[in-house]
């Protein structure tokens, strides 16, 4: 499924987010959108999802305006897993995945309709917390859950909002190189916002730099991970170093007598 943003605005008010946004998504691949705080990240998966309208421009799936695209039919081909997501009422971990199978199921839950959340329970690693409640979770576990219903929409097109976050090295590591296979596997495009730049660096095709309401850089992370666009973008030195043919960045930062 194609993605095309062209000439996408959107504002807060009187605060421009972004402007003059084009982009295009039209293969199989993990691209992770960098920048810093208020740079657009997650309000620019909104606009695509629909959550947020744009006051200009128009984001276009497999050449369809999404103005014209029904929210339930829109569900079946993109996911969103939002950084933060709250329960008004605690349900099972099965339950809460069994929730992705919302724009395909009819009256009852099928067979079928089970057997794709415990498969991607199973994907997580996590089938051992299915009869859990969700409020009885870590933040970690919560996360892989909601990765999870995310995944058992079957989308074409996976957002995840900071998919790493609460989660320790380890995990990280396992969710980052799970979302990168099921970009070969399954043949989905997963976007991701990442604040980590090594995670970024490590794991993505394709890396999106956002900074000064626009997009400031898009490629490879050899092309984005430079002293310069560090610099330029938050404000850091910074050293960069090869490490297995991908950029790994290291902050200079040094401590004065006031910080200890």
């Amino acid at each position: 499924m194609k993605v095309e943003l062209e000439n996408l605005g959107f504002k807060y008010s009187d605060l421009v987010v972004f402007k003059e946004i084009n982009l295009l998504l039209d293969e199989p691949n993990l691209t992770c959108i960098i920048g810093p705080n208020g740079s657009g990240k997650s309000t620019l998966m909104q606009c695509i999802n629909k959550i947020l309208i744009p006051i200009e421009g128009v984001v276009r799936l497999d050449d369809v305006d999404i103005k014209l695209i029904g929210f339930k039919n829109l569900a079946k081909c993109v996911g969103y897993v939002p950084n933060y997501a709250s329960d008004t009422f605690a349900m099972t971990v099965m339950d809460t995945v069994l929730m992705g199978r919302y724009p395909h199921k009819s009256m009852n839950t099928t067979d079928k309709d089970i057997q794709f959340a415990v498969d991607n329970l199973k994907l997580l690693g996590i089938e051992n917390l299915s009869m859990r409640k969700s409020d009885e979770l870590s933040a970690g576990q919560y996360k892989k859950v909601m990765i999870a219903r995310g995944l058992t929409q079957e989308p074409k097109i996976l957002m995840l909002d900071e998919p790493t976050s609460n989660l320790d090295i380890n995990h990280q590591i396992q969710v980052m190189k799970l979302l990168r296979k099921l970009t070969r596997d399954k043949e989905i495009s997963i976007l991701a916002v990442c604040h980590d730049l090594n995670i970024a660096a490590r794991y993505a095709d394709r890396i999106i730099m956002l900074a000064n309401e626009r997009i400031y850089a898009s490629g490879t992370a050899k092309d984005i991970m430079t002293v310069k666009n560090i610099k330029t973008v938050y404000g850091v030195d910074c050293q960069i170093i090869e490490i297995e043919g991908r950029p790994y960045v290291i902050i200079l930062a040094g401590l004065d007598k006031y910080d200890d």
